[in-house]
């Protein structure tokens, strides 16, 4: 259900169908050794590592494959699946890499995960499995995001689920030439896919739960064929009692279908999925904050400042809690009370830089600019390749005659991200009131290469242009404005004086 009907999740729904596509193709190619049939297999497993990362396992499977036909794994298997593994860990560590990237844009925060040493980390991922098992064979009382149990340290209890795991897989090991190769083929894939969530490695989500419902929706697939396979089995052995297999079987799905359905109503907005949550779960921090954000959305401003206080209390180290309250205050119109807290949350959280920029953006709106500019300072120290602010910044440095500072600040943005044509505009503006019009005009045609409509990008490229004598480049500029917006006075007016200069300047006798 949170693959299918929560949006955030789309990726896993998409994802899905080609990594059967794969496999299907796989198995083809298995049976015929047909080229074409690897290169579909490689093909889909690509568009599936697109969708989602979480398909990077799908090299591991063809193994695990391979030993499950033939009791084996040869060089030949190692050679063919070799160019997957290449795509998984090339796009694996891209992954990696634009988080990180992301991250230091501004765009998110360092989130705390307290996992404890390694010990802990092997005693939590057994509760994690624990968990992702039992909701596989009973899928009742879900949550969007459970709430965490405790994992370090670690008593001796926790460790047992891992003990009876790998007693389990040693059993099955032992039966590997008859059915026992079959049910380590399902488990296999099933611990292979969730691998990457079982806590070994700190992942984001991490910092508000240890597991999430849709991390099954690809390894459940190897528990399917599983009990698939068993009542296959049940059916060869116990024809006769095949229609109660059947009848019971299907009334279990039609209860299953029913419940999700129920579930998947819950998904039709922010506030009906974490009030649910809520309700459940009185304790959970996450969706007390995105309530809170959907009430602040909604303008209910006292509502939305409950539960941000609620965020607080239950999580002290979440910087949004401690200024999400403040900008709900401030919503309400005590803008200067807002800032004495937005003050306070920056001494608690002094590495978050979103504090700080929230801080300079309500310092500006009372006119207080030159505090609002140290504040953009700080920020830019925090997280210096976030593009967005870098223009902010020189743009309220522009407006303040800093035309060096300003430049300085744009020139950065234009740097992160060359897209952001206000950005190209506003450095173009410095620079031409610096005196330094052949930069400007670089950076004008910039921004409306980007964005043709951009009428103030053009009007100021006319200008820089007549200013440097390119007359006729100027008037194309102002018509060009015209053709966008025929109502504009000032293009028009600036064609008329060019097109009369024209003409003067090109009159008989005058050079």
């Amino acid at each position: 259900v949170e693959s299918v009907a929560y949006i955030s999740e789309l990726k896993n729904t998409l994802s899905l169908p080609f990594f059967l596509l794969a496999m299907c193709s796989w198995i083809d190619y298995e049976e015929s050794k047909r080229r074409q049939d690897y290169r579909w297999a490689f093909g889909w497993f690509v568009a599936g590592m697109l969708c989602k990362i979480t398909m990077a396992p799908f090299p591991v499977i063809i193994l695990l494959y391979a030993w499950w036909k033939r009791g084996r794994i040869d060089w030949n298997d190692l050679k063919a699946s070799a160019p997957f593994f290449l795509v998984s860990l090339a796009l694996g560590y891209m992954t990696i890499w634009v988080g990180q990237r992301y991250e230091g844009m501004g765009h998110g925060q360092q989130d705390v995960i307290s996992m404890g040493g390694l010990l802990s980390r092997v005693a939590g991922s057994g509760l994690i499995l624990s968990h992702y098992l039992s909701r596989s064979f009973l899928p009742v009382d879900y949550l969007p995001a459970y709430p965490k149990w405790p994992v370090n340290p670690a008593s001796v209890i926790e460790y047992l689920p891992w003990l009876i795991v790998v007693a389990g897989l040693f059993w099955l090991w032992k039966n590997r030439q008859g059915w026992g190769r079959h049910a380590l083929l399902g488990l296999v894939f099933f611990f292979l896919t969730l691998a990457p969530f079982l806590g070994f490695i700190g992942v984001s989500y991490m910092s508000f739960t240890w597991v999430m419902d849709h991390f099954l929706y690809v390894p459940i697939i190897g528990l399917i064929g599983l009990v698939v396979a068993g009542l296959c089995d049940l059916e060869a052995r116990f024809g006769s009692n095949r229609p109660y297999v059947t009848g019971g079987v299907t009334i279990l799905v039609a209860l299953m279908a029913l419940e999700s359905h129920a579930f998947a109503n819950l998904f039709v907005d922010e506030g009906t999925l974490w009030r649910y949550t809520l309700q459940r779960d009185p304790t959970s921090w996450l969706a007390h904050n995105n309530l809170g954000a959907d009430l602040m959305n909604q303008k209910h401003f006292s509502e939305a400042a409950t539960h941000f206080k609620e965020v607080v209390r239950l999580n002290p180290a979440d910087s949004d809690g401690h200024y999400n309250p403040t900008q709900a205050l401030e919503k309400r119109g005590h803008t200067v009370d807002a800032q004495e807290q937005y003050r306070e949350s920056a001494k608690l959280n002094p590495g978050d830089g979103k504090i700080y920029i929230i801080l300079a953006d309500s310092l500006l709106k009372t006119g207080n600019r030159a505090e609002a500019i140290a504040q953009y300072e700080q920020a830019i120290k925090l997280i210096p390749e976030f593009a967005q602010l870098r223009y902010n910044f020189g743009s309220i440095l522009l407006q303040s005659g800093n035309f060096p500072a300003a430049i300085e600040q744009l020139t950065a943005a234009v740097k992160l991200d060359p897209r952001l044509a206000q950005a190209h505009e506003n450095l173009g503006s410095a620079l031409a009131q610096s005196g330094r019009l052949p930069e400007a005009i670089e950076q004008f045609e910039a921004a409306v290469q980007i964005d043709y409509s951009y009428v103030i990008a053009r009007n100021n490229l006319g200008l820089a242009l007549a200013q440097t004598g390119h007359v006729s480049e100027a008037i194309d500029q102002f018509k060009q404005v015209l053709q966008i917006d025929p109502t504009n006075a000032k293009a028009r007016e600036s064609v008329a004086k060019l097109q009369q200069f024209e003409m003067q300047r090109n009159a008989p006798g005058k050079h």
